[in-house]
């Protein structure tokens, strides 16, 4: 009952909607910067007004004020440990990189009081247009956000089971190429891409091994990590329709599109141990927090 009246209340929020088109002005006016810097710009304009009321509703004769809270965190680590696996008896001893599956974390939270009634968190990895409609995908940073395989940091080893990474991995494509006039930026999930791609486990997995016996070949130059063009960033027709699907895997959608059906918990991940990654050691990413609050008593903006 409170999940659906806070997603009500999130659509009909006019202040909610204001935000997320500036947002995407940010991004608009962001297109000759590095992604770095687009992060950023996103981030400055996520922490203006950080308070938006939602109003007052009543159930069983109490009265709740209800609002979004919008907060920053900046996390700070080093390199993780990456562990592929190829088969039952073979594994590739070591791959490490610095961990950019995200550049952003969304996570949004719905609270009664103090109580946790649900939460979803979803990664982002921005990358630019090279050309109109292309750019850039490095295939061992897809193996992580698809396929989520085991972590080791100072000695501790992270897990992840039941991952879905069409609900929790995704590419942000900035359109500063194509720059259509609805949109700034599309959002793919890793899944989509992988597809697209025409790309399997098995042969994703080649490519990386591959890489690997050429870093350890004594080159003394770096080698960098395979990279593939990938095409098809623009909005599909299911955003240009507005139809509501939650499935990611089918086409890319508005960055506008996806901030909403996140807000919404239609996507992201609830799995803890991804959080605890995230939250503790992921290097450099920038968290965001939607947080949705409902309290009998108001808070003082």
């Amino acid at each position: 009952m409170f999940i659906q009246i806070f997603r009500n209340r999130i659509s009909r929020s006019q202040e909610f909607g204001k935000k997320i088109r500036r947002i995407e002005s940010v991004i608009r006016t962001s297109y000759s910067l590095k992604e770095p810097d687009i992060v950023s710009a996103i981030v400055k304009e996520w922490n203006k007004k950080p308070i938006i009321d939602l109003g007052r509703f009543v159930i069983n004769n109490v009265q709740y004020c209800l609002w979004l809270e919008f907060i920053h965190k900046m996390t700070h680590g080093k390199l993780l440990v990456v562990d592929v696996k190829l088969d039952e008896n073979e594994w590739i001893e070591k791959i490490e990189y610095k961990t950019e599956f995200g550049d952003l974390a969304l996570i949004v939270e719905y609270y009664l009081e103090d109580d946790l009634l649900s939460s979803r968190l979803s990664l982002l990895q921005t990358k630019k247009e090279t050309r109109r409609d292309k750019t850039k995908i490095m295939l061992h940073q897809l193996y992580f956000m698809q396929f989520w395989p085991s972590i080791r940091f100072n000695g501790q080893t992270f897990n992840f089971t039941n991952v879905m990474p069409e609900d929790s991995s995704f590419y942000h494509f900035i359109l500063s190429h194509s720059k259509p006039p609805d949109c700034s930026s599309t959002v793919c999930s890793a899944a989509l891409v992988l597809r697209r791609l025409n790309l399997t486990r098995s042969s994703l997995v080649d490519q990386l091994r591959s890489w690997n016996l050429k870093r350890k070949s004594g080159v003394k130059r770096r080698v960098s990590p395979p990279a593939l063009s990938f095409n098809g960033l623009l909005p599909g027709v299911v955003d240009r329709l507005n139809v509501r699907g939650n499935d990611w895997s089918r086409v890319p959608k508005s960055f506008s599109r996806f901030l909403r059906e996140a807000a919404y918990l239609f996507v992201g991940s609830p799995r803890e141990e991804i959080r605890k990654l995230v939250e503790s050691i992921i290097p450099n990413m920038n968290i965001l927090y939607l947080k949705v609050r409902a309290s009998r008593e108001k808070l003082l903006q």
